[in-house]
């Protein structure tokens, strides 16, 4: 059994000159890209006080604000560091 099977073409790794090494690769970092963007825009008080600002759409606090701000980070370091990890074989499974 192929370790890409069972997942399509999304474990398939993109042609050549891809900005990307997989679908999944660009969602990760797109979704992490926008929680950092929720978790910045969350400690800006012009954006979170002015209860009339289209952008005051979500009720959120301090926590709300590390927390989106963590998980962003988070998935971005990990959207570009996994693909390098698994080329050189060290974020892969020894098979016994």
């Amino acid at each position: 059994m192929s370790e890409t099977e069972g997942f399509g073409d999304a474990a398939q790794p993109a042609q050549r000159g891809s900005l990307f090494a997989t679908p999944v690769q660009a969602a990760v970092l797109l979704v992490g890209a926008v929680f950092l963007m929720v978790g910045v825009l969350g400690f800006i008080p012009a954006v979170t006080t002015d209860q009339d600002s289209s952008a005051n759409f979500v009720p959120v606090n301090t926590a709300d604000n590390w927390l989106h701000f963590a998980l962003g980070l988070g998935m971005v370091v990990l959207g570009l560091l996994l693909p390098r990890l698994r080329s050189t074989g060290t974020a892969t499974a020894t098979p016994r």
